[in-house]
């Protein structure tokens, strides 16, 4: 005979070491009753629970209704032999603990039924002792061997499951670096999560999270009912579809309508802190919500009923800067069950989304900087070309006035002198000269005339623009300037965009000049708001800065002597030249000083 020997555990452990699964009992199968009302009694007191039998077709019968872990199996049973039994009961279920039961000391007998299957042998009468001693160590084997093998089988899913995602994010990888555009990421994500050959889901809704902490809803993949499911399932497999194909090239334009509405109405508002989605991305973890309900403390609102679905899966999108959005994720048109393993796919095919949809935001982000800083390039070539022709021009303009002076003064007095003679003279021969004098004297004083009117810069060449472009190109021109003395620049506009009728290189003047008067009198930094609005058929654009006050008395001296107000030469000229820009365009520059500090400049201008 052969046994167990287990130490140190007395009946109360055994009892409470869960050798049994709930549904499993043990069969004690012996023709003498006594013997099984022993046995029976005896595993009862372990809380085990068994099963009596005195012959093999009782046997069969029980095994027929109940799962045994174990069978007491007597050999000599009055309508079989239990050595036979003993084959059969192997074959058809190799997990089962089998202990051979006989009166027979037979040693040859025990080897052999050993060498067939049985786990142990026991000679009668029996040891109680003895009993509970081979009852538990075949109970304590099987449980083993039931636990390797359910380890063996979750170590080759799990080794699955990493060649799965190891070829999916290899796929889906190479799908990222293709596309840079945000919603090409966001449909490759959605695909991978709901494609047969991805994660498999029956549907995907993606929520980003905006400025201003809303979470909404951006794109969903999915059909919205069995027969358009179908279809599309029907589709793709009929083409032969590979899983880089439905990513690249396979558009359902006619299904995802229905999901795409349904995820376009969703936002989530950071006011609702315990909502299923804000939960998530807080604490960073997946919450599974199953027949409407999660975990205490937190909320689903009206999810169910705008999915259609009491079950989904909520997983966070998690960049380095922290929560950027949420994935949901149902099978409501196949019902099958959203498990662990699952969760744990999406998690992870969550987390590197989450860097492809950082990465689009970065790139486009790049994008817009790289395209602001060649406008600014640009503006600053023209700025600078306008200030060496602005120079060229006030040198021409400060000599062609001198000239103008010095000439104007002797050609009065000169033709003056020839009209005076002109009366005086009676001989025609005199007088001819004299009108050739007033003649060119005329032509000369025309002249300086044209060349007087250029010099007031008045020869204006208005088009009709568009107000906002204009304003925010100067302040785009300015940036660099803005940034350097730590200034925030903030342009407001109706939607609908505002004419006017200007020259637009003057009118760009003197929008430079009021923003760089705000510069210099911000030497600490602060706000420039620029309020661009209109009515009454005028245009208006109010520059607010809170600056130091420059009051109305010392602006009107300003624009007036420039060189002798007492305030800063620079921005004295600038204000001059600014007013006399807005008003030759038929505007008006007005000053108001609000109550809270600071100066609005507000330029009007006719509304085209």
């Amino acid at each position: 005979m052969v046994e167990f020997h287990l130490t140190g555990k007395s009946d109360a452990d055994i009892a409470a070491g869960g050798l049994l699964s709930e549904d499993e009992v043990i069969l004690v199968v012996d023709d003498a009753p006594e013997i099984v009302l022993i046995i029976s009694r005896r595993l009862a007191q372990l809380d085990l629970p068994t099963r009596g039998c005195h012959t093999a077709a009782e046997m069969f019968e029980h095994l027929a209704r109940e799962k045994a872990a174990l069978v007491l199996l007597d050999i000599n049973l009055p309508d079989r032999n239990g050595a036979e039994l003993l084959k059969s009961l192997v074959a058809s279920d190799p997990d089962l603990g089998i202990v051979m039961i006989t009166a027979s000391a037979d040693l040859k007998m025990a080897l052999e039924c050993l060498r067939q299957g049985a786990d142990d042998y026991l000679l009668k009468p029996l040891s109680l002792e003895l009993l509970t001693k081979v009852v538990t160590a075949t109970l304590t084997k099987r449980k083993l061997v039931l636990e390797n093998r359910r380890l063996q089988r979750a170590l080759e899913r799990l080794a699955r499951r990493r060649q799965f995602l190891h070829r999916l994010g290899r796929t889906m990888n190479t799908a990222y670096l293709t596309f840079h555009e945000l919603n090409s990421i966001l449909r490759t994500i959605l695909v991978g999560i709901t494609a047969q050959e991805g994660l498999g889901f029956n549907r995907a809704l993606l929520f980003l999270r905006d400025s201003a902490g809303f979470l909404r809803g951006r794109m969903a993949i999915g059909p919205d009912n069995p027969e358009e499911a179908g279809r599309v399932w029907s589709d793709i497999a009929a083409k032969g579809l590979s899983f880089d194909k439905i990513l690249y090239d396979y558009h359902n334009d006619d299904g995802d309508i229905k999901i795409n509405e349904i995820v376009r109405q969703m936002v989530v508002p950071p006011e609702t802190p315990d909502h299923v989605a804000m939960v998530a991305v807080r604490e960073k973890k997946s919450l599974m919500v199953t027949n409407g309900q999660t975990e205490a403390g937190v909320n689903v609102y009206d999810l169910p009923t705008m999915l259609g679905c009491g079950d989904f899966l909520v997983t966070p999108l998690i960049s380095p800067r922290g929560g950027i959005g949420v994935i949901i994720v149902d099978n409501r048109i196949t019902g099958a069950k959203i498990d662990e393993d699952d969760s744990r796919n999406l998690e992870m095919f969550a987390s590197q989304a989450s860097l492809a949809i950082e990465r689009s935001r970065l790139h486009q982000e790049m994008v817009k900087k790289i395209v602001e800083l060649e406008k600014v390039t640009r503006e600053l070539v023209e700025s600078r070309e306008q200030v060496v022709a602005m120079e060229r021009y006030s040198v021409i303009g400060q000599m062609t006035a001198q000239l103008t002076h010095d000439i104007r003064n002797p050609l009065t007095s000169i033709g003056g002198a020839a009209v005076w003679l002109k009366k005086k003279c009676d001989d025609d021969r005199y007088c001819q000269f004299l009108d050739i004098i007033i003649e060119e004297s005329g032509r000369i004083e025309s002249t300086l005339h044209i060349l007087s009117s250029f010099t007031d810069n008045a020869n204006l060449q208005p088009v009709r623009c568009a107000l906002a472009p204009l304003v925010g190109g100067a302040l785009l021109a300015l940036h660099p300037e803005l940034q350097a003395a730590s200034i925030v620049s903030e342009l407001t506009h109706p939607d609908e965009e505002i004419y006017v009728n200007v020259d637009v290189a003057k009118m760009r003047e003197a929008l430079l000049q009021l923003i760089t008067i705000a510069i210099s009198v911000m030497p600490d930094g602060g706000v420039l708001r620029v309020a661009i609005s209109h009515g009454d058929g005028k245009a208006t654009a109010a520059f607010n800065h809170s600056g130091l006050r420059l009051r109305e008395q010392n602006r009107q001296s300003a624009a007036s002597a420039p060189f002798h107000s007492g305030v800063v030469y620079k921005d004295a000229l600038g204000l001059m030249l600014a007013r006399r820009i807005i008003f030759q365009h038929g505007g008006s520059l007005q000053a108001t000083f609000p109550e809270e500090g600071g100066v609005t400049d507000t330029v009007v201008l006719p509304e085209a």
